[in-house]
């Protein structure tokens, strides 16, 4: 079922003012946005504010030791923002939310995963032998190189 909260452009201008879309609720939010093609700044804005945090929160769980969480993330909302008229129900906008943020880790894992060197595994030589033992040092076995 498609809702209609707005009926005419006069409306809207009194609802994008971010006064009153930051009391607003979030399901009136997301389908204001939903409205209009591209979204209004101010409403997109407040989203951005109020579910900001989870995506982070939810890149930090997935990649914790990732520099560049930040570019995944502003790549979720360019995701968010070009597909928001997508989502069918607004009841559900976290839980899609947090879709688009797991496929695009996990997009960006196999990119990664693609563009690194293969391992190689480095095997103990005779030259590398202690001479006096017959054995290897502890350093040269169980090593990986790149």
């Amino acid at each position: 079922m498609k809702h209609t909260l707005v009926s005419s452009r006069s409306t809207l201008s009194r609802l994008t003012s971010p006064t009153v879309a930051h009391r607003m609720d979030s399901s009136d939010l997301i389908l204001l946005c939903q409205q209009q093609l591209p979204p209004e700044r101010t409403l997109f804005t407040e989203l951005l504010r109020r579910y900001g945090g989870h995506v982070d929160r939810l890149l930090y769980r997935l990649a914790p030791d990732w520099g560049d969480r930040a570019d995944l993330a502003q790549e979720v909302w360019l995701r968010v923002y070009q597909n928001i008229r997508r989502l069918k129900e607004p009841s559900r906008f976290k839980s899609w939310l947090g879709r688009i943020t797991a496929n695009l880790f996990y997009d960006e894992l196999r990119r990664r995963k693609r563009s690194s060197p293969p391992y190689r595994w480095m095997l103990p030589t005779v030259e590398r032998m202690i001479p006096s033992t017959g054995r290897f040092p502890p350093t040269c076995l169980g090593r990986w190189i790149v």
